[in-house]
């Protein structure tokens, strides 16, 4: 799967990115970066948001339910099975992300400290801590996870900042 994709290839073999925000007056863009390679995959759309590496392929694509009373999105990653990111429910905070059969495979749980509220822990199936997501600004997300994470939950991982993003605009954090 991941052979053939550039993009993936990178993504799969580092274990910190950066997501930021660029302005468009037409549509969201955003950018995904390492200290290492720089920009090497960038998304451009609204409800459907397709991310492409710097050798134009697609590689992972992002959907919002048009009609939903619940914020989620479908991640879908080159030719997988989509994994699903919505918010825990009740009065948490946390994200969950689940794969297709809806099992809870990471959870974004956000910092209960009044001075870290940009800050999330990304927490495994066991609960376990396994990496950290910063907000900076409301405009970039520095993200660092383990090395050997599977690329799909790496890519999971920043479509949750896109949706801790937009949840954040409509909430006007």
């Amino acid at each position: 799967m991941t052979s053939e994709y550039l993009g993936l290839r990178m993504l799969m073999d580092t274990d910190f990115v950066k997501v930021k925000r660029e302005f468009s007056f037409l549509h969201q863009k955003f950018a995904v970066s390492t200290p290492q390679c720089g920009v090497f995959l960038t998304c451009t759309g609204v409800m459907k948001k397709k991310f492409k590496d710097a050798n134009e392929q697609e590689v992972m694509v992002l959907r919002q339910p048009t009609f939903s009373a619940v914020w989620k999105m479908e991640v879908h990653v080159a030719h997988c099975p989509p994994l699903h990111i919505k918010p825990r429910g009740g009065l948490s905070r946390s994200i969950w992300i689940n794969d297709h059969n809806k099992q809870h495979v990471l959870k974004l749980k956000p910092s209960s400290s009044f001075f870290k509220s940009g800050e999330y822990s990304i927490l495994g199936a066991n609960e376990q801590p396994v990496g950290t997501i910063e907000r900076n600004w409301k405009l970039s997300y520095k993200m660092s996870f383990p090395r050997d994470l599977d690329v799909r939950y790496k890519c999971a991982l920043i479509a949750a900042c896109i949706f801790i993003d937009e949840q954040s605009v409509s909430n006007n954090d």
